[in-house]
């Protein structure tokens, strides 16, 4: 496909616009839509130096250049011909963007320039996308199809997108577990021989205290002045709050400590910061996944929505994207977004129409419609037919399932998006493309997506407006994207020539990579705190706090809030519940579920009930988390599906076991032995799922599943009068006892059995020709033979009156662990909920324990592979390095 020669716009200093451009020296990305001709335009030659020029271009090529399949050295050619060079110094030092007006003047300015601005992006990317329009499918642009359906939906009288600004004040999130936590992982030798764990805990002692004073003096060897800081951890002495207040319990530590900030409708906020900063932590928290931490300090604004409660509804409007791919590997890549889109699909009343002003689409078109668009934007065309796979199942390449994932969050089309470094396993060209995507949805849908990034060349970081930089759970920067540069240039670090922008402001906590200037003349910050201070200070950190005041005192937002609440409801199905926040109603839940369950099945299904429930909760949490469905539908469509597929199974297993033993040739008989057959195996099933959602480990759910449903007090090893009295009441809560009751009372009725030697009394050589009776419970005295069904009742305690109350009872007990099943199902943890600790090796820790107290240590920076990271400058020492101690790296993720 040829790619669409964009000029750039020329700013009035001569440079071309810094969205449309890339230095020479950035080698970590290729904007693929980059001109190799740039010619003025028109409506840009006399335009100022802004944000708004350069935001709509790159709106422009974000819809034009996001289909090309060129090679990566096409584009390489491409982009390095004629391609005008722009300064580092210039594309970083231009003129304020948008959101800085706002905050410099809240009383009025900002709102006129960000309308303005948005005006002046939907203008540009009009002119872009109408030249295309009218093309063939290989111009097809994303852009101008999202503007498309917008005017089709205002032809409805409907809103064409829905948005919500997010705000937080004074965000703080508490964890479990500081430095004084130690826990060390179990082993088989500790589990035999508990009171081998003494020594640990001793151990465990010793290393936790020798982590806090590691903690306290950082690298400098002074307490407090290069550590976390001892605000960030509960300290002896400190008053504990009441219940509902704020702040640290014992215990406990700042994993985020004091963010406020806004994000508008239309803006990209970038997050940076070192592997253990907390950026996942962050955007956990501003999506609303609470419960994997200790408690939430300040408040989350979605719009003018705050608390838990109240944004209940709208869940599905805030949507958080983890870097895992978590997918069914034996679903195919159409199928996986099908499912989604099932789930996604708003109702008729909000559904895009086929034709201005017409009768909305079947949902099937309109999923078809969307699937193809998806496919299409992300290259993933070729594999509609593929499974996703995974370590054991052969599927789609790292990169397509990447993908894959990020085409399932666009199902949603969510207004709150966050993305957790998205881009993990993309070529430099694609993520530049998936950021671009995320910068047209931004724009023309008017999203408010924040991104966060471990690897961000200069063509992603210039496609944001503003960026976050996060050190050791601090806020170090929090402004326009464009001044971030300049900012820490001023507290004295030199930007390295062609290097990225984004990883000069994680390297300025890094004395071993940061490059101070050599006439600074002030102090040079090190620690997480000194940065975090000096911004507090800073006349940037006072306009974003005037912006967000401003914001919040705003009736704006209220109105905005106000239309999205009622374009989300219009999108719920007329039967879906209006508390809850799942677009669709149940039974169409339940019926794209058994969709997909039987696609599954026929990909492939060979685990056990309680082992398949541990394999699909990962993707069952996910969807959880998007608000997809009612975990519960997962569970009756698997129980509808089971129906017909366990009949045909067990009438197969049944016409071979039942005549194979020999049981009487009865037609009535078999099929009773059919049906009891059949619904003990649906209530067992029922039983083991039940089993595999109540415990958060395999190991204890196979436990109590393998004992449960012990055969030994289900009346076949032990009968029934010989059971002892403490243990025999758990065949009433076996199904399993009451369909073997009913079964063997159904074939010993009517039987008559004939006693022989040695079952005869008296019995042997003298008694030959002396009346003999048989002398086996339940016979008639004098009698030679043996009723069955007073053999069963007598010496078993079965029943033959009992079968169909047996019948009954095993139906009640399939509801039931039916019942309990849902209410487990329902309480699992959406994915990015769960708590996570970190535990230590047996036999780890003496040499952490033994360098704590020497001055300095150098965690491993993930990125940097096996080599070391210097966080903070050592005093009074040079040149030599220490050993890197155990845990002294463990932070929040």
């Amino acid at each position: 496909m040829s790619i669409p020669e964009l000029a750039p716009p020329i700013t009035a200093t001569g440079h071309p616009s810094h969205h449309d451009a890339i230095s020479n020296n950035d080698n970590h990305s290729v904007d693929a839509a980059q001109p190799t001709n740039p010619a003025p335009q028109e409506n840009s030659v006399n335009s100022p130096p802004s944000h708004e020029s350069s935001s709509s271009s790159s709106s422009s090529i974000a819809g034009r250049g996001i289909e090309s399949q060129s090679s990566s050295s096409d584009l390489k050619r491409k982009s390095t011909g004629d391609l005008n060079k722009v300064d580092s110094d210039d594309r970083d030092t231009e003129s304020t963007v948008t959101a800085e007006g706002s905050s410099s003047n809240p009383q009025g300015k900002g709102k006129h320039a960000q309308n303005k601005n948005a005006a002046d992006r939907q203008d540009d990317s009009d002119n872009s996308s109408s030249q295309t329009e009218g093309d063939d499918e290989e111009d097809w642009s994303y852009g101008a199809q999202l503007k498309t359906d917008q005017k089709l939906l205002q032809s409805r009288g409907l809103a064409p997108h829905h948005s919500l600004a997010l705000a937080y004040d004074h965000l703080s999130v508490r964890g479990e577990g500081g430095a004084d936590d130690v826990t060390y992982a179990p082993t088989v030798g500790a589990i035999i021989a508990p009171w081998t764990n003494r020594k640990y805990k001793k151990k465990a002692a010793k290393l936790a205290k020798a982590r806090v004073e590691a903690e306290e003096k950082g690298n400098g060897g002074q307490p407090d002045e290069s550590g976390r800081g001892a605000d960030m951890r509960f300290n002896e002495g400190d008053e504990t709050p009441k219940k509902g207040q704020d702040g640290l319990r014992p215990g406990e530590r700042y994993l985020l400590k004091d963010f406020s900030g806004l994000v508008k409708p239309g803006e990209m906020m970038l997050v940076v910061g070192r592997p253990g900063s907390g950026c996942t932590t962050f955007l956990k928290a501003l999506a609303g996944l609470h419960n994997g931490y200790a408690g939430i300090d300040g408040d989350i604004y979605y719009g003018d929505m705050t608390g838990d409660k109240t944004i209940a509804p709208y869940r599905a409007d805030v949507i958080f994207n983890s870097e895992e791919d978590i997918h069914d590997p034996n679903l195919l890549v159409g199928r996986t977004l099908d499912f989604a889109l099932r789930m996604n699909t708003p109702s008729a009343v909000a559904r895009l129409p086929e034709e201005e002003g017409g009768e909305p689409m079947q949902p099937q078109n309109y999923q078809d419609k969307t699937k193809k668009e998806l496919l299409k934007i992300f290259g993933l065309e070729h594999t509609h037919d593929t499974k996703v796979g995974d370590q054991y199942v052969r599927g789609v390449s790292g990169g397509e399932k990447k993908r894959v994932s990020i085409a399932e969050v666009l199902t949603t089309k969510a207004s709150v998006q966050m993305w957790d470094n998205a881009t993990r396993g993309l070529d430099a060209d694609t993520a530049l493309k998936f950021n671009k995507v995320i910068r047209t949805l931004t724009d023309i849908e008017r999203n408010t997506s924040v991104v966060s990034l471990y690897q961000a060349g200069n063509g992603i970081y210039n496609l944001f407006d503003k960026v976050t930089v996060i050190a050791e759970g601090r806020i170090i920067y929090y402004g326009p994207r464009k001044e971030a540069r300049k900012y820490f240039e001023d507290l004295g670090f030199v930007h390295p020539d062609g290097g990225n922008t984004a990883d000069f402001l994680t390297s300025v906590t890094a004395t071993n990579e940061r490059v101070v200037k050599e006439d600074h003349d002030g102090k040079v910050l090190t620690a997480p705190a000194e940065f975090a201070r000096a911004y507090q200070e800073s006349e940037i950190a006072k306009r974003m706090r005037e912006e967000l005041d401003h914001h919040l005192s705003s009736d704006e937002k209220s109105k905005e809030t106000r239309a999205t609440q009622e374009a989300l409801q219009k999108e719920k199905y007329k039967w879906a519940p209006k508390k809850r926040s799942e677009k669709v109603d149940y039974p169409t839940q339940v019926r794209a579920a058994l969709i997909r369950d039987y696609q599954m099945r026929w990909g492939d299904q060979c685990l056990s009930e309680t082992t398949a429930a541990f394999s699909g909760r990962a993707v069952l949490a996910k969807h959880k988390a998007f608000s997809l469905y009612r975990p519960s539908a997962i569970l009756i469509a698997q129980t509808i599906g089971d129906l017909p597929i366990f009949f045909f199974q067990l009438v197969i297993f049944t016409l071979i076991i039942y005549f194979m033993v020999g049981f009487k040739v009865d037609v009535g008989l078999y099929f009773t032995f059919l049906l009891f057959t059949y619904i003990t195996t649906l209530t067992t099933t029922a039983f083991f799922r039940f089993i595999g959602y109540s415990f958060g480990t395999f190991n204890n759910a196979s436990k109590v599943s393998g004992l449960m449903f012990s055969i030994l007090y289900a009346g076949y090893i032990i009968y029934t009068p010989s059971m002892h009295p403490w243990f025999s009441w758990i065949r009433w809560i076996d199904p399993v006892y009451y369909s073997f009751e009913a079964l063997m009372a159904n074939e010993l009725a009517g039987l008559e059995l004939q006693c022989i030697p040695p079952q005869l009394v008296p019995y042997g050589q003298n008694y030959m020709g002396t009346p003999a009776g048989c002398a086996i419970a339940g016979a008639q005295p004098g009698s030679t033979t043996l009723n069955g069904q007073a053999y069963a009742e007598t010496a078993l305690e079965f029943f033959h009156s009992h079968r169909w109350r047996n019948f009954g009872i095993v139906v009640a007990l399939w509801l039931f662990f039916l019942a309990l099943a849902a209410i487990t199902i329902e309480r699992l943890p959406a994915a990015g909920s769960n708590k996570a600790i970190l535990l230590y090796k047996r036999g780890g820790g003496g040499k952490f324990i033994r360098a704590s107290n020497q001055n300095g240590n150098e965690p491993k920076d993930e990125e940097q592979g096996g080599s070391t990271m210097q966080t903070n400058e050592k005093s009074g020492r040079s040149g030599k390095q220490e050993e890197t101690p155990e845990g002294v790296a463990a932070e929040n993720t």
